[in-house]
């Protein structure tokens, strides 16, 4: 064995005994993991969001998820540093859709800067409409506000969600469909001026 290769399996044994240590809730091995891989986790979610501080908070929630399923971690998978950039890929494409959700929403609303966006009867349209949607959601039960909420405001997938609620992942997805479903029809009844 050649002295670089050497050096990747020193490493992938010096990480795999670190998530060991974080599996039994070592806070000191999560940092030493951090400081071993984070250069790696920030490229990735950079090159995936094309934003410093969304990468921050993706490469944050992959560690913190990393930390609370270190547990499920399978050495005969893969390697570590591959396991950590999986999960840091899955929370920065996550964020990215989250983002997306929000520049859509955005990008339909009657108060950009196209000519006449400034009409007072198209800013009323919107405002209208704006109301419609607040009514709508308060119409929602609890339950189905709580997930909305959590999904497009705050960008939590279906399984964040679950884990954030108690509620079975099912039910997180279901309740989505049905609140969004309950919005469209609230929001784009014809007859409401």
């Amino acid at each position: 064995m050649d002295q670089g290769a050497s050096l990747v399996v020193d490493v992938q044994g010096r990480l795999r005994g670190l998530m060991a240590r974080v599996a039994a809730r070592d806070s000191a091995a999560l940092a030493s993991l951090y400081d071993s891989t984070v250069s790696r986790m920030m490229a990735l979610a950079s090159r995936i969001l094309r934003n410093e501080g969304d990468a921050e908070e993706a490469v944050s929630d992959a560690y913190l998820q990393a930390w609370r399923g270190a547990a499920s971690y399978d050495s005969a998978r893969g390697p570590v540093a591959v396991w950590l950039l999986m999960i840091c890929r899955s929370r920065a494409l996550d964020k990215l859709r989250a983002r997306d959700a929000v520049v859509r929403f955005q990008g339909d609303s009657d108060l950009g800067d196209e000519e006449g966006a400034g009409d007072p009867l198209d800013l009323l349209a919107a405002t209208r409409r704006g109301t419609r949607v607040h009514v709508a959601l308060a119409a929602l039960p609890s339950q189905t506000r709580q997930v909305l909420a959590l999904a497009f405001f705050k960008g939590y997938s279906h399984q964040e969600i679950s884990t954030a609620t108690g509620l079975p992942l099912g039910t997180v997805k279901s309740q989505i469909r049905r609140g969004l479903s309950a919005l469209r029809a609230s929001t784009e009844n014809p007859n409401d001026n």
